[in-house]
């Protein structure tokens, strides 16, 4: 049976992974990895998941995670903002390859991502309050492939 609630583990492998029903992700992926500031946190959020799985399944390709829940020592050390919601709850940092941004930014509105972060080569997803912004040098990218700037939508 799989556990629907939003829970906060400390450690990682204090979840227990009966019942997983996500088949394109795994906690060890999605923990924290900073291996010095915690003991591998993990934020469960099927409502994250579902979207996330959902979002492969559009895809039809796997997507690479980057950087999934940080603890606040590993958010801090790698310039994270303050309030991120990578230590909030859970988001994701996803690589574009081997998608194309435009399908990218298409599968995560249609997954109800409400967070959205530009990065040159890498796209931030969360479930926080709607909004938009863009990391140096990255916008003109986005623009270019969308054919509008995702900052205004």
């Amino acid at each position: 049976m799989t556990i629907e609630t939003e829970k906060l583990y400390k450690r990682a492998f204090e979840f227990d992974r009966k019942g997983w029903h996500w088949p394109h992700f795994n906690v060890d992926e999605l923990k924290c990895d900073c291996e010095h500031f915690c003991e591998g946190e993990y934020y469960h959020s099927p409502k994250f998941l579902d979207a996330l799985e959902k979002m492969r399944r559009i895809l039809d390709a796997p997507i690479i995670i980057n950087s999934g829940r940080r603890c606040a020592g590993h958010n801090h050390a790698v310039g994270g903002a303050p309030l991120s919601m990578h230590t909030k709850m859970i988001a994701i940092d996803i690589k574009i390859q081997p998608h194309s941004r435009k399908s990218l930014y298409e599968a995560a509105i249609q997954c109800g991502f409400t967070g959205m972060g530009f990065g040159v080569n890498f796209l931030h997803l969360d479930m926080g309050r709607r909004r938009r912004w863009d990391y140096p040098h990255a916008i003109e990218l986005w623009k270019k492939e969308l054919g509008f700037n995702p900052l205004l939508r």
